[in-house]
């Protein structure tokens, strides 16, 4: 089956038009933002093929750094643009893989029923994507707008679900010439594991065959879904790198916003040294997954009313417990790497529950490396940074400390769980 590369790539394009303003240079480019869905997946610059120019890379850049976007999307098979791209100092941090329909697929489970949303059923359907990507409402009043311009559109088919007559998933198809892209597959947390989203991909599959139309969708290998579809017929086609380069490194107008790339958060790098509302430095966290496993129905709650201090001191994060605080140091807010920060927070947070339980942070009873508080906040620490995708080099690397010595951490290693290298590197200065 041959399929144009190029006609896949705008239909992605066209489709994510209806939810970011669409920039594009030429026809080779183009680039998302959005103030509405302050993501990174909204907020990104794709490249289309591998032809390019320093005029074209220069454009995109000053671009980017005006909107304070910092990802760049690559064809993998584009040698010379990915070197291109490393050398201006964009790091590679994900993949995505775009999969096209081929051969068998699963029959829908007999308790699954797939319906064509209706203009009455519009926000149900915009609950039920929210509720399955982020686990909240509060976008809801965004995407509600977005899904009634797509329910008036011709080219867009909403499907909505059912199990037992209640709403468990999602999905969206969206046509261009001969393709039908399928875009946010999403099911209910309860739900998963049920048929749901095998249902929807079979309901996309049907309706294509019967227009003639070639189905593809895309992922991420974060999201670590690609066995799913391949058991529901669908096969790699290509996979494009995802860059990424800090605000700090780009041309142009600096920000004060560093978006993760891989997660719906932001870190406020600029936050001036004093007291903040938690949302006000690490935004959007309440909607992580491992913060929800801490404080559970209190999460929103707990991160309202949580301060953190900006300090111009040494060291990283910690909590302070007498007023259960958590400070930063300054410079590591504005200079520390990411995903380092981005766990470290997840670090504290565990800490700050720590303390509400009434537990003692610093028992001296024990060295650093065998307390019980600092070992219960790194092993959860430690599943969010595989999550992420950090590999074991890179999880070392962000668990060496200055404070422990190299005996107790090849000690603090073993109690974690962590397998050690032949020698192991000490962590950078961030």
């Amino acid at each position: 089956m041959h399929v144009d590369l190029s006609s896949l790539e705008r239909n992605e394009a066209d489709w994510w038009s209806r939810w970011a303003e669409v920039k594009w240079f030429g026809g080779s480019a183009y680039a998302l933002s959005s103030k509405r869905f302050d993501e990174p997946f909204f907020n990104r610059a794709c490249l289309i093929g591998c032809s390019f120019s320093k005029t074209m890379l220069d454009s995109i850049e000053s671009y980017m750094a005006e909107r304070g976007l910092q990802l760049l999307t690559v064809n993998s098979q584009c040698r010379m643009l990915r070197a291109a791209a490393l050398k201006r100092g964009y790091s590679p941090i994900d993949e995505m893989s775009v999969f096209v329909s081929a051969g068998p697929f699963s029959s829908r489970s007999g308790s699954v029923r797939v319906l064509e949303i209706r203009n009455s059923c519009l926000v149900d359907w915009a609950k039920v994507y929210l509720l399955s990507f982020y686990g909240d409402l509060s976008l809801l009043h965004a995407v509600a707008g977005v899904v009634r311009r797509l329910g008036r559109d011709r080219k867009v088919t909403l499907l909505i679900a059912e199990v037992d007559g209640t709403e468990a998933g999602v999905t969206a198809l969206y046509r261009t010439e001969r393709l039908m892209g399928v875009y946010c597959v999403g099911t209910l947390k309860e739900f998963r594991r049920k048929g749901v989203g095998s249902a929807l991909l079979a309901k996309a599959r049907e309706l294509a065959e019967k227009e003639g139309r070639t189905v593809f969708l895309q992922t991420l290998l974060s999201d670590r879904a690609e066995k799913f579809y391949e058991s529901n017929g669908f096969r790699k086609l290509y996979t494009k790198l995802i860059f990424s380069k800090p605000a700090s490194k780009q041309s142009g107008v600096p920000v004060s916003t560093s978006r993760s790339p891989l997660l719906r958060i932001s870190i406020n790098r600029n936050a001036r040294d004093g007291i903040h509302p938690f949302p006000e430095v690490f935004k959007g966290f309440e909607r992580v997954e491992a913060v929800k496993r801490i404080f559970g129905e209190r999460t929103h709650d707990v991160l309202s009313s949580l301060e953190v201090e900006v300090v111009d001191g040494m060291g990283y994060l910690h909590v302070d417990d007498e007023k259960k605080r958590i400070v930063v140091n300054s410079s590591y807010l504005r200079e520390g790497q990411e995903e380092y920060i981005y766990l470290d927070v997840i670090h504290e947070l565990v800490h700050i529950r720590q303390l509400h339980e009434g537990k003692e942070l610093f028992d001296r009873r024990y060295r650093y490396v065998d307390r019980p508080t600092e070992l219960e906040a790194y092993r959860l620490t430690l599943e969010e940074a595989r999550r992420i995708g950090l590999d074991n080099n890179r999880i070392i690397d962000y668990l060496r400390v200055e404070w422990v010595s190299d005996s107790d951490f090849k000690r603090f290693l073993v109690n974690l769980g962590v397998s050690l290298p032949p020698s192991t590197k000490k962590r950078p200065e961030d």
